[in-house]
This record gives structure tokens, sequence and C-alpha cells, in this order.
């Protein structure tokens, strides 16, 4: 239930993280409640959408996360045409998303056959009253604002990870994945060993930890 996310923190289901004295805290420690769900945090989150500005990807100058490239995991039409061999530049993308006739989305950013499902939430009309007002102050209206990249400067609806009342999660990816996969649950990953191949590090195996080993 969406409303009732922070009721998983402090329990079994909250790793239940907490930091070392911070110095710019007062030197508090602070607590960092994480999902301790298949799926991680997705499993206990707003189910808010937001993908973030493009900008801030580009800021980090690393090759492949700009904005643009990163887009292109998240979004329907991959702006690369160009055919390589027989294979077209048709990428993984993140989202199936379930449009609703009052919102106005942007379609070129949003996916059509991905894992996560997501849709609009129903506004409530206090919602609509309050986009108003925040217009009336000079703030643009942009509906599918957090979905673009576009902007951080505006208000709108926000898409959510809930399609049918259930919600969706990084856990749909593996859930719904085909092949030779097994899903451990209970399961902690205790490290990552690496291997050198042609000169770069890869992941080649896990250590981990089950429930009867705890």
């Amino acid at each position: 239930m969406c409303g009732a996310w922070k009721q998983g923190f402090d329990t079994p289901h909250d790793w239940n993280i907490i930091t070392e004295p911070c110095l710019n805290a007062d030197n508090r420690c602070v607590k960092v409640s994480r999902g301790r769900y298949l799926g991680g945090c997705t499993g206990c989150n707003g189910t808010l959408c937001v993908r973030g500005v493009k900008q801030d990807y580009d800021d980090w100058e690393l090759p492949g996360w700009s904005g643009d490239e990163f887009w292109r995991y998240m979004t329907k039409v991959c702006p690369l045409t160009a055919v390589v061999g027989e294979l077209k530049a048709n990428w993984l993308k993140a989202e199936t998303f379930h449009p609703k006739e009052w919102f106005k989305h942007d379609e070129k950013n949003h996916g059509t056959d991905g894992p996560l499902h997501t849709s609009p939430f129903d506004a409530a009309p206090i919602t609509h009253l309050l986009l108003d007002s925040m217009e009336s102050q000079g703030m643009p209206k942009k509906p599918d604002m957090f979905t673009t990249g576009d902007t951080a400067q505006g208000c709108g609806h926000v898409v959510r990870t809930v399609y049918q009342g259930l919600r969706s999660t990084a856990a749909d990816y593996v859930t719904s994945a085909k092949g030779n996969l097994v899903v451990l649950t209970e399961t902690t990953v205790d490290k990552v060993n690496l291997t050198l191949e042609d000169g770069e590090w890869r992941a080649s195996s896990v250590d981990i930890i089950t429930k009867r080993e705890r």
C-alpha cells in the first residue's frame, strides 16, 4: 500500500542502517532506512517515478552516461536509427506506460514494453487547485515534467510505478525474465568476486550468506 510505505521501516524489512557520527550533522548518527525486499527500496518507496534532469547526467562527464544516452534505456524510441549488421539499435527499455485520458503525457519519453509498469495517479480535486495556484505565481505548468528530463523548474503530475493498484518494483526485472534464471530469496550477497579479463575487471561470481547460515 503506497500510503503506508513507512510502515516497513524499523522492521525486519529494513536494513536498519545507521551512519557513523556525521561532522556536518552536529555529530549525529543518521538513520538510513533501506528496503530489504526482492527489488530493494522499490518495495517500500513512495512509487513516484522521477527520472531527474538530463543536464545532471551530462554534468557527470562520464562516457556512456550522458542524459541522451541514459534516456535511451528508459524511452520507447531510440534516437539511433543506424543498423549495425542486421541488428537495429533498439535497446532494452525500462517502462510499460499505461496512459489515462486526462493526463497529457509526452509520448516519445515513455516506454511500452518494459518490465516496470507505470501510470498517472488520479488526482484529488485539491491537486488541480494547487497546480493552478502555482501557475498563477509564475511557475510553468508542465504536466509530464518528471519524465522528459528537460527541466527541473515547474509544476505538474508525477507518474507512479503502480498499475491497477499493484506496485511495480525492480523485482519485475528478474521475475519477468526468461531463460536460465534462479532467484534466491532470504539470501545476502556478501562479496562480489572480480577477475581481470582483457585488461578489464569483471564480476565473475559472488559469495552469499543464506538465512540458515546466519
